[in-house]
């Protein structure tokens, strides 16, 4: 959930680093010429350029963020700033190149950038989420348009909400869980009469999880088609 990832020790994260920036930012310069080239004249929203790219790159950040709890900026901002290069070259080129570079437009990626970014940066600084959950749905909606990054972002939730409530009744067993919601929710309705829940149970619920794989899971529905277009807004 963090923006940075530890690669190493101090003597070799550097090298490494760099390596991975350059990596990031220019292997987009390959990959996207050859899924132009062989991908369908019609392709499915995950066959196009934007597709691959992002599926590449919900990929990275769920291992990353899996395995160490991060999502490290060298995935987050080159993919923000090719979401952005791949609608703005196809103002420029035919419907047909356009429509394998799986473009939204220029105006629909800036914003679907650029909302969901400011709306989540005031959600998680109330809710003590990572930076680097930030920049992944800034990322995801330059791909994807406003519509669609929302699509996504809710059906994030709902995965999130689920795994949430999965690993806290794994952990703590369905009877307290459901007893300390149920207090929870009761002291927030009535605090007068129902005492609020334990410093314990508080941190229960509010214990931190790699948001990543949920955010994947969520884009992934949007990419492959299994929630329809513009299915919540």
């Amino acid at each position: 959930m963090d923006a940075n990832l530890e690669v190493g020790g101090t003597g070799d994260r550097q090298p490494h680093r760099k390596l991975i920036w350059a990596i990031a930012l220019a292997a987009p310069v390959l990959l996207i010429p050859l899924i132009v080239s062989i991908c369908p004249a019609r392709p499915l929203r995950w066959q196009s350029a934007s597709g691959v790219l992002l599926l590449i790159l919900i990929g990275t950040v769920t291992w990353t963020d899996a395995r160490s709890f991060r999502i490290p900026n060298w995935i987050t901002y080159p993919g923000v700033l090719w979401g952005l290069t791949i609608n703005g070259i196809s103002e420029f080129v035919s419907p047909e190149t356009a429509q394998r570079l799986g473009a939204v437009g220029m105006v629909d990626s800036f914003i679907g950038g650029l909302l969901p970014f400011i709306a989540m940066l005031v959600i998680f600084s109330m809710t003590g989420g990572g930076a680097g959950d930030v920049k992944l749905v800034a990322a995801i909606g330059v791909f994807l348009g406003l519509s669609l990054a929302i699509d996504s972002i809710l059906c994030s939730f709902i995965f999130a909400g689920g795994f949430a409530l999965i690993r806290a009744v794994w952990h703590e067993g369905p009877v307290k869980m459901v007893a300390t919601i149920t207090r929870s929710a009761g002291h927030f309705l009535v605090p007068t009469y129902i005492a609020p829940p334990s410093e314990a149970d508080r941190m229960m619920l509010r214990s931190p999880m790699p948001l990543a794989p949920s955010f994947a899971l969520g884009t992934a529905m949007i990419l492959f088609e299994l929630v329809p277009g513009e299915y919540f807004v």
